[in-house]
C-alpha cells in the first residue's frame, strides 16, 4: 500500500479545539506535557479535519488543492510533510 492510500485515526492521547480561526491539538495522555500544545495553520486544521479513518492521504490532499487553490503536488507534498509529523508526535495512527 502506498502513502496516498494510507488512512488514519486520530489519537485518543490528542484533543483539539477550535478558538477563534485556530485549531490547537492538546496532548491529553497521562504525563503529558502541557507545554507541547500544537497550533495549526489553517492547512493543518483542514487536514486534521479530514483525518477520520476512512478518507485516504491522497483523497486528503486532493481536497486541500481544491479548498486552498494549489496544484496537487504542492498540497500533497504539504500533506505528506504534516502527516509524518502527526505521526512523530503519536497524534495519528494508521488504520490497519
Amino acid at each position: 500500500m502506498s502513502d496516498h492510500e494510507r488512512r488514519y485515526v486520530k489519537s485518543e492521547d490528542f484533543l483539539s479545539r477550535r478558538v477563534g480561526d485556530t485549531v490547537a491539538l492538546i496532548p491529553g495522555a497521562a504525563g503529558s506535557d502541557l507545554s507541547d500544545i500544537y497550533t495549526l495553520t489553517p492547512v493543518g486544521a483542514a487536514v486534521w479535519a479530514q483525518i477520520d479513518g476512512e478518507t485516504t492521504v491522497g483523497e486528503i490532499a486532493a481536497g486541500i488543492a481544491d479548498t486552498f487553490g494549489i496544484s496537487n503536488e504542492t498540497a500533497q507534498k504539504d500533506v505528506d510533510a504534516f502527516v509524518r509529523q502527526l505521526r512523530r508526535i503519536h497524534a495519528i495512527q494508521v488504520v490497519a
